[in-house]
């Protein structure tokens, strides 16, 4: 993976031209955690640890779980929920 550089531009000021670009790329992170209305998401694959730590030590950095000594892994102190894993 390559390293990302990133620059604030701030304000741009605009102006126009007859020039024209052959391509244009814009491209941003993908984010981690996607809050939906029955649902809240975790991106495995955005996420730069996926390669080097465990799926348990994933699901320590999940946002409302938990995980407890022997390993159970909670839904806001609850054992009752589903985790859905997309392929």
């Amino acid at each position: 993976m390559k390293p990302v550089t990133v620059i604030n531009l701030n304000r741009i000021l605009l102006s126009p031209s007859n020039k024209t670009l052959d391509a244009v790329s814009i491209s941003a992170p993908k984010p981690l955690m996607k809050q939906e209305v029955d649902r809240l998401s975790y991106d495995v694959q955005a996420d730069p640890e996926s390669k080097i730590i465990t799926a348990l030590d994933m699901i320590r950095k999940v946002p409302l779980l938990s995980v407890d000594a022997t390993d159970n892994i909670k839904l806001r102190g609850s054992g009752d929920y589903k985790i859905l894993i997309k392929r």
